[in-house]
């Protein structure tokens, strides 16, 4: 039965849960077999804040390289179309994936979505991703690449020119 749901999870928007830390093997191993993503939670450089997002993993459990996808003003909510089937796209291929939402994690409305900065907090966040997922076990961590769309290209750009140690900007 958990097969079966975790099988149709994506149309049923069913999550496997697990935060911070490293997942034992076998939820992993059953996560790359059934499951279409997890949702899961990280540490946040941002005092009193925890990101969320959501992780695909390939068949390939160990030593993956890791695709971080930054969705675009609407947040996963907004445009669940575009960052989930690329995430599924990129499983195919074998790569894992990491949907983060700077929007779900502050727990904000979608009209305020324009206040959260994609140059400056946006970036940090998917700084905080990479460091989040440098330490799993199933990933390769010189191989964690980013991917945006609209504002959450914005972000792509700002994160690879920010010193990852940077105090945040405010503008």
């Amino acid at each position: 039965d958990c097969q079966e749901l975790a099988r149709d999870s994506f149309a049923h928007e069913f999550f496997v849960t697990y935060s911070a830390g490293e997942a034992s093997a076998h939820v992993l191993a059953f996560l790359a077999e059934n499951a279409q993503y997890s949702r899961v939670a990280f540490p946040s450089s941002h005092p009193g804040t925890t990101l969320v997002g959501e992780l695909t993993v390939s068949h390939a459990n160990m030593g993956q390289p890791v695709i971080i996808i930054s969705p675009g003003t609407a947040g996963i909510e907004g445009f669940s179309f575009w960052e989930r089937p690329w995430a599924r796209r990129l499983s195919d291929m074998g790569y894992a994936s990491l949907i983060v939402d700077s929007y779900m994690s502050r727990h904000s409305s979608w009209k305020n979505h324009w206040r959260i900065d994609a140059r400056t907090t946006r970036a940090r966040d998917l700084l905080d991703a990479q460091a989040y997922l440098a330490k799993q076990s199933f990933v390769r961590p010189q191989s964690i690449g980013l991917i945006g769309r609209s504002s959450g290209g914005t972000a792509v750009f700002a994160a690879i020119v920010q010193d990852p140690h940077a105090p945040d900007r405010k503008s």
